[in-house]
């Protein structure tokens, strides 16, 4: 397992900083579309990994999640 070079704490310091010449990352295709349609930056594929993650929805106590939100995440709930 390789360890990470660095941490950031957002997208635009994580793509930065792969601009700048700090090395690779993995990011959201739509984090990076932009710079990819400019070739700022460039897609690496990767064969035989499997990426998945964990998402979360979070909003203010004693607050319901209503109209798109809460059909959003009617689709996520098997």
């Amino acid at each position: 397992m390789a360890r990470p070079l660095i941490e950031l704490s957002s997208t635009t310091a994580v793509k930065a900083a792969v601009v700048g010449g700090a090395g690779p990352a993995v990011l959201s295709e739509l984090a990076v579309g932009e710079e990819l349609a400019l070739r700022r930056l460039v897609r690496i594929p990767v064969d035989g990994v499997a990426l998945a993650r964990d998402l979360r929805a979070v909003w203010p106590t004693g607050h319901r999640p209503a109209g798109p939100a809460r059909d959003l995440l009617s689709l996520t709930r098997g």
